[in-house]
């Protein structure tokens, strides 16, 4: 090459090329929309989802302080009192109501969402399955490095499984792996058929009976447990066990309480609560079963439905 022709060149500073005239396939463009009305109700739907938590949220509470833990802490008289003051409450015009208003609100939210999602994943992906990449961090403000400071925010992972607990790390759950369900909703279907069980032994079968259920309480209870101890109290204990998992794992989520620590802590509190459901079944049973009429009565409300 010449020096003449070498002379002539220059240097050029990079710069990006524009494709406004010139879209690339499947690259949304600024005058199209950038995402479809489906994936933008999930915003709405997950606001939904979060609020409609609290007033059961607070029911919980006040009944599982009533039926679970008074019974085995403090006797069967102090739960009793507890649950004449809690009927006084639930009794309160439009709670009960909203109570079932929120909690389908939650339930359809959830489920509305779980669909969307799928629906998204289908056709980015089609129908192959894809597999979801766990991503942790360490919390920098921690310098010491210590294990339970470790993040996992993986809805799929749920609280981390025993192997978490055991120092081995955390694990993609068996009920994604093998159903495509991650543990929090997994156990809210659960819990949705426990309290759909619940309610029309101790709501609607008294309604349909009696047309209230003012003769619900302790001894009623009492009185299924000695019919078929193994079936009350294995249900008491899946219905907290899984109630505890599903509200107490939903609030970490969204107070972002991710640690191992955190984990550990909501998972002792599962195991205490479940523990406490145990023994107040023990506790309740020792009023014994009921006779003559109300023996009657309350046989008619467990075979109702």
């Amino acid at each position: 090459m010449s020096s003449s022709s070498s002379s002539s060149l220059k240097t050029v500073l990079p710069e990006p090329i524009t494709l406004d005239d010139d879209p690339v396939p499947g690259v949304p463009t600024s005058g199209s929309p950038s995402k479809p009305f489906t994936l933008r109700l999930i915003p709405a739907l997950k606001q939904v989802q979060k609020y409609s938590t609290i007033p059961f949220s607070i029911f919980a509470i006040l009944h599982v302080s009533a039926v679970v833990v008074a019974p085995a802490t403090a006797g069967t008289g102090v739960a009793e009192e507890l649950i004449s003051a809690g009927r006084e409450l639930y009794q309160v015009s439009g709670f009960e109501q909203g109570l079932l208003v929120s909690t389908l609100f939650h339930v359809f939210s959830g489920v509305t969402l779980s669909l969307l999602r799928q629906y998204d994943r289908y056709n980015k992906y089609g129908s192959r399955k894809t597999k979801i990449a766990t991503t942790r961090k360490k919390i920098s403000q921690f310098p010491s490095g210590d294990p339970n400071d470790e993040i996992v925010d993986d809805k799929n992972e749920g609280l981390g499984g025993i192997s978490s607990l055991l120092g081995l790390g955390s694990r993609t759950s068996l009920t994604y792996k093998y159903l495509g369900l991650s543990p929090l909703s997994f156990s809210g279907y659960v819990l949705v058929a426990c309290l759909a069980y619940h309610v029309v032994k101790e709501r609607i079968n008294p309604l349909l009976v009696d047309g209230d259920s003012s003769m619900i309480d302790l001894s009623y209870v009492s009185h299924a447990i000695n019919l078929d101890p193994f079936k009350s109290i294995a249900g008491m204990s899946v219905l907290v066990g899984t109630a505890s998992y599903h509200i107490l794992s939903g609030w970490n989520r969204y107070l972002k309480l991710f640690t191992l620590r955190a984990r550990k802590r909501t998972y002792g509190l599962i195991v205490v609560l479940t523990a406490l459901a145990f023994a107040s079944c023990f506790e309740i049973k020792k009023i014994g079963p009921a006779y003559g009429a109300t023996a009657r009565t309350f046989n008619a409300y467990i075979e109702a439905l």
